[in-house]
């Protein structure tokens, strides 16, 4: 297998205003697989989130979650046995969160979405408004750069701050918070999770091969033909920064 570098979406968040589920599946989804819409309503879960009470829906790997609070702004009464499913997914919600996924994003990209185009275009709905809260851009670097991992956990290890926390030393007065984790996967993980911005880099090969991922949904080869190398960079921004 020859040497390659790619780059895809492989994370986003949008938040809807005054948008519909129809218009989610319109943008993203062809007509034919619009009939699926039933079985996602019956197979509904209602839960807390940091958004509050939410009925969340999901289609394949995509996750939708609808605000109780904006519900009842639509339905004077909110009895999900009763209300009809298409009734439901044509209203418009003030407020409505749509995570992709990976694998969700692989599943538009097959029906013809170019994911990567938002970047320039942004998100194009048929009606209301979104906004970006978390894209994830990965950089795959196959039978490229081998050791690349290892030779940024060595950097990192080689300019560890006196810190009490491992932080490594990049010119900033504080450094930047660093963790390896080692054993059933390995990665470096550079800032916060839960900050607006976070570098990850492992091994993506391990990571399949650890799933037996390889038999069936790897990009980059299969069983029989294996990169000999995968190792992925990975950036995920949130908020002002997606």
């Amino acid at each position: 297998m020859d040497q390659l570098i790619n780059y895809k979406i492989d994370w986003l968040s949008l938040m809807c205003q005054d948008v519909s589920i129809i218009d989610i599946m319109d943008t993203f989804i062809p007509d034919p697989h619009r009939e699926d819409l039933l079985q996602v309503w019956q197979d509904r879960f209602i839960c807390s989130t940091t958004m509050g009470t939410v009925v969340q829906l999901k289609y394949d790997s995509m996750l939708v979650q609808i605000p109780i609070t904006s519900i009842y702004e639509s339905f004077t009464t909110f009895d999900p046995d009763v209300l009809d499913a298409f009734e439901f997914a044509e209203s418009r919600f003030t407020k409505m969160r749509v995570d992709f996924s990976g694998q969700a994003l692989d599943m538009i990209r097959s029906f013809g979405f170019d994911v990567e185009s938002i970047l320039n275009t942004g998100v194009i709905l048929p009606h209301g408004s979104c906004h970006i809260t978390r894209c994830d851009h990965a950089f795959d670097l196959i039978n490229y750069r081998a050791n690349f991992l290892d030779d940024c956990i060595d950097f990192c290890n080689n300019h560890h701050s006196e810190a009490s926390k491992p932080r490594v030393s990049c010119g900033l007065p504080s450094g930047l918070g660093y963790s390896i984790r080692t054993g059933d996967q390995k990665t470096l993980y550079i800032g916060g999770g839960a900050s607006d911005k976070c570098l990850r880099i492992y091994d993506k090969k391990l990571q399949y091969e650890q799933s037996n991922k390889f038999t069936s949904s790897c990009p980059y080869g299969t069983e029989d033909d294996r990169p000999d190398s995968w190792i992925r960079i990975e950036l995920q921004t949130r908020r002002s920064l997606a």
